[in-house]
């Protein structure tokens, strides 16, 4: 039987897992929101004007780090398990971009 975990503050940890991966979701159009946001602001979107690392991928830590964090402060709410670790991962995948990122801009 499996056991049954209520909805509660923990569950919003998928609503900001899903606001990370619309935030660079391309849609069918082409319309990206960090695109969007990115050219709003005129920031460069890669680091070498149109190559190099994609910096709202690493901008996305905004969401994953709050996923991971209510995932584990509340981890008896529904949902939370599988935003831990999937917060978790793609976390882990944009401190490592950042970190080659910063690693190669100071070499």
């Amino acid at each position: 039987m499996a056991i049954k975990r209520p909805f509660g503050t923990g569950s919003f940890a998928i609503v900001v897992l899903a606001l990370g991966f619309l935030f660079n979701f391309k849609f069918q159009n082409g319309f990206m929101f960090s695109h969007y946001l990115f050219k709003l602001f005129n920031w460069d979107i890669y680091t070498n004007e149109t190559e190099g690392y994609h910096i709202p991928f690493m901008a996305a830590i905004v969401f994953w780090l709050p996923a991971v964090i209510i995932s584990k402060k509340y981890h008896n709410h529904f949902g939370t398990s599988l935003c831990y670790r999937v917060g978790g991962v793609m976390l882990i995948l944009s401190i490592i971009v950042f970190a080659v990122y910063l690693f190669g801009t100071l070499v």
